[in-house]
């Protein structure tokens, strides 16, 4: 038990998780004392949405080496856990959502997943990352690199011209989330989750509503190049400039996706997440495919279910063959 706790102090992910809500903290301060929001914005979203979602993905699915993998797990965390605990809470006990409950919440998450680590694997699994694959990150994933800017440019370029949110519900949605970070209480119940997730971000981080629609749900949609990546990995096709030139250009080129994902709405849950589903749709990923399966999409992805599940059966029959 005491090697086990002190391995924990000893890993990397730990330690950047202590130095991130330590200097959440200190911007808080900071905040309160010269009005300065820079600084907590930047730590309170890169905690909320980054490294604790990592080291939770990290002591649940130790065995998912890929940091983009370990990435996803985080983001349905935050989604499927996080997110869905809060609105009940809210709901039924009045549990408000403040940088203290957050506190919490997340400290009790992160007790149960190191007492899950610890009867599954007796010991902390270290996170790393290999000094030879971090300096040759950039020239190996050049084109992943080229399409994730694309991605930002794109949407950049959208807001630099059309600095409003295109339909009139989205700004009845952040008037409900304004006054339910001034209040700590869900405005509607009526897809609660979406309003839960923006009043937890924007709450914690101190970030304007009006820019976690237009900033931070636009860049969670990355997740559709993310996972397009790792597909190509899945199929060996990494090394293939061209296919994995055209599977980031199609990722990339078609309007009403692209139309959707600047028009934050409840449904932008559902592109964050759904590509993610369909890469965890693998039997060695069985829990979090339970988890994607019951919580969001039963109501919406059989006929999505039963295409890919069709692709599958095709794909795997012909490499057999």
């Amino acid at each position: 038990m005491t090697t086990f706790f002190k391995n924990i102090l000893r890993d990397p992910l730990v330690q950047c998780n202590i130095l991130v809500i330590f200097s959440f903290f200190v911007s808080v301060f900071i905040e309160n004392q010269t009005g300065i929001h820079f600084f907590r914005q930047t730590f309170g979203i890169f905690f909320i949405l980054f490294s604790f979602p990592l080291l939770i993905a990290h002591l649940l699915w130790s065995n998912t080496s890929s940091f983009l993998e370990k990435y996803l797990v985080g983001i349905i965390y935050f989604f499927s856990f996080l997110t869905p605990v809060f609105f009940f809470l809210n709901l039924f006990f009045s549990f408000r959502i403040s940088i203290t409950n957050i506190l919490i919440l997340s400290g009790i998450m992160l007790l149960l997943s190191l007492v899950i680590s610890r009867r599954r694997e007796h010991t902390f699994p270290e996170f790393h990352l290999e000094k030879k694959s971090i300096k040759n990150l950039f020239v190996k994933e050049k084109i992943f690199f080229i399409a994730l800017l694309m991605f930002f440019g794109i949407h950049a370029i959208n807001y630099h011209f059309y600095e409003f949110i295109p339909e009139w519900d989205g700004y009845t949605d952040i008037l409900n989330i304004e006054k339910g970070v001034e209040t700590g209480l869900i405005q509607k119940t009526y897809r609660g989750f979406f309003q839960t997730s923006a009043i937890i971000l924007s709450s914690f981080s101190g970030i304007n509503p009006y820019y976690v629609f237009a900033v931070i749900f636009i860049a969670l949609q990355s997740s559709i190049i993310i996972v397009a990546r790792l597909f190509l990995e899945k199929y060996t096709l990494t090394k293939n400039t061209l296919a994995s030139s055209l599977v980031y250009a199609l990722a990339l080129s078609i309007p009403v996706l692209n139309m959707e994902i600047d028009m934050t709405r409840p449904q932008n849950i559902f592109i964050i997440l759904f590509p993610i589903f369909l890469f965890f749709f693998d039997s060695k990923y069985l829990y979090l495919r339970v988890i994607l399966h019951q919580i969001f999409f039963i109501p919406y992805c059989c006929p999505y279910e039963i295409s890919f599940i069709f692709a599958q059966k095709i794909y795997l029959s012909s490499r057999k063959s």
